[in-house]
Order: structure tokens, then sequence, then C-alpha cells
């Protein structure tokens, strides 16, 4: 499958794709559901309504820096309902059944049938991803020559509040993840990194389903 990318182009977002298809598409039959599929799941969006707490339009017309703070002024306009998910089992902590968490550009989940494509929420804070793309653009992208990055380019965005998720594998990631933590928080920010070569030990608290158990 060809590798796709959200990116920003003229003031808009739009699928991206790094190679043809073609050779994915051998089975006509297949590939054409796969399509129409495709199709019928952005037509159902395309119209959906912006948050009303959407970031400004015109607020991206001009290239002023985007700061931290702006940033965090617009997660905190965000709807607690929206923040709502009952997904992601993988770092819901034991007996908690719902987490704040979004996911901004594409998904792959049951109601994508597994297939990358642009997340509910990215419609409805379309404004928001925009925002975010070009603060992490301005704010990352003068640090990825010590990584031997030529830019910023990602896939989805995270975004996490006010949990701390249990032990987990992130399944499909390919390249570098940029984390960046934003607010006022008093605890929290214990993060332990899988590193065979690191030297030091740490304690599963839960089982890591194909990866670890605990001891």
């Amino acid at each position: 499958m060809a590798r796709q990318q959200l990116v920003e182009v003229d003031n808009d977002l739009f699928l991206w794709s790094e190679e043809s298809e073609a050779e994915d598409d051998r089975d006509e039959a297949a590939a054409l559901q796969r399509k129409m599929f495709n199709i019928q799941y952005l037509s159902r969006h395309r119209w959906k309504t912006l948050s009303k707490s959407d970031v400004k339009a015109s607020r991206l017309d001009s290239n002023e820096r985007i700061s931290a703070k702006e940033v965090l002024e617009a997660l905190r306009r965000i709807p607690n309902k929206h923040w709502k998910n009952n997904g992601r089992a993988n770092v819901r902590p034991d007996g908690v059944e719902y987490i704040d968490s979004i996911t901004l550009g594409l998904v792959s989940c049951q109601s994508t049938l597994g297939r990358p494509l642009p997340s509910k929420a990215t419609h409805s804070y379309k404004n928001l991803t925009r925002m975010l793309l070009r603060f992490f653009k301005q704010s990352i992208e003068e640090q990825t020559s010590r990584y031997g990055c030529r830019g910023i380019v990602c896939t989805s965005i995270q975004l996490n509040r006010n949990y701390a998720a249990r032990e987990h594998v992130d399944g499909n990631n390919v390249g570098p993840s940029w984390i960046i933590g934003l607010g006022d928080w008093t605890a929290g920010g214990q993060l332990f990194v899988e590193d065979p070569e690191g030297g030091e030990r740490h304690v599963l608290t839960c089982d890591i389903p194909g990866r670890a158990v605990r001891e």
C-alpha cells in the first residue's frame, strides 16, 4: 500500500500518497472496492460542520509565529465531551473506561476498515490541525538537521490530556515520534522508552501483548 501523509497546501488539508498504488491493484475488484469505500468515508465527513471551539481560520491567514501558549489556549477550548475516548485499549489504565484523547490526521481503525483515513475529529477541528502542523514545523524543523531529517512530515497527531498511559508499544509507528508537553501540571512525566542497550531496568506493571510480560 502507498504510504499516505497529511499535508497542508494553500491553507487546506490533503492526503498525499508517496507512490503509486498500481502494484497493489492486481485485483481490480478489490482495488475498486477499496477506492469506493475511501470516497464514501471522506464524503460522509467532508460536510461535517467545524466545531465552534475550532481555531479561527483568520488566525492562520498570517505568517505570524504560533506560540506554545496559543496552542495551549486552543486545546483548552475543546469541550470535555470531545475529549472522551473509549478506544485505545492498549494505553487505558486498568479499570478506566474513558480517557481524554483525540487523534487528528490519519487513523486506521474499525470504522475505516483498517484503512488509513482522516479521523472524524480532523474534520471538526480542521483549523486546529493546521495550527498544530504549522507549530510543529516552526518549532521542530529548526532542530531536525541533527537527526538527519530534512523536514517535518507526519501522518497523525495524538492529543492526550490528564491521564497516565500504561506501558504499551505503538504498533503502527514509522519514523521518529515528536512529543511536547503543555500545561501547568504538578505530577507526571515519568516516560520510559525501551532501549536494548539502555543502562536502567524497568519492571512492567502490566503485560504488553506480543512483546513482554510481567515477571
